[in-house]
């Protein structure tokens, strides 16, 4: 895969702008998460823009249980400078340090929103309605509901 890399290296350079931040941005088309992508090969093989760069100035295909992330947080970043190699876990981490990780109604596999959570607060909090009731109103498990309450999911509204 390397080779391929490297046999688009000057057209890859055409590609992207400096920014004033240091980040080499993407100009072409990206996936639906921000990355950039680009095809190379006789067939057309894409690959995400950032795996390409690092590829190309690493001399090095990348391990299939790696990836390549970014220092920067910049998606459509593709400088060499501002990447590197880690584990799904390590993007994982990243990504809750920065605070950069979707959260509650926000997040793909949500099934309360942040408007229910708020709700189902105030109201266990008042004695209104237990955590039994509130979870069968919501259709999801007394444990979920228990969760939010406490805190111990949904962290980011415990001061709301």
């Amino acid at each position: 895969m390397v080779e391929d890399v490297l046999k688009y290296k000057d057209k890859f350079h055409s590609l992207y702008t400096i920014a004033s931040n240091g980040c080499w941005e993407w100009n072409l088309s990206l996936n639906n998460k921000g990355y950039g992508r680009i095809s190379i090969g006789k067939r057309g093989y894409r690959i995400l823009a950032h795996r390409f760069s690092w590829m190309l100035y690493n001399n090095s295909d990348i391990k299939d249980n790696l990836c390549v992330l970014h220092q920067c947080d910049n998606a459509k970043c593709v400088n060499p400078e501002h990447l590197h190699l880690g584990t799904i876990l390590d993007n994982n981490r990243e990504m809750a340090e920065r605070n950069r990780a979707e959260k509650g109604d926000k997040r793909y596999n949500s099934k309360l929103t942040d408007m229910d959570v708020l709700w189902a607060k105030d109201m266990y909090k008042k004695g209104i309605i237990s955590q039994h009731k509130i979870a069968d109103m919501l259709g999801v498990a007394v444990m979920t509901v228990n969760k939010a309450i406490n805190g111990i999911r949904w962290k980011h509204l415990t001061n709301k």
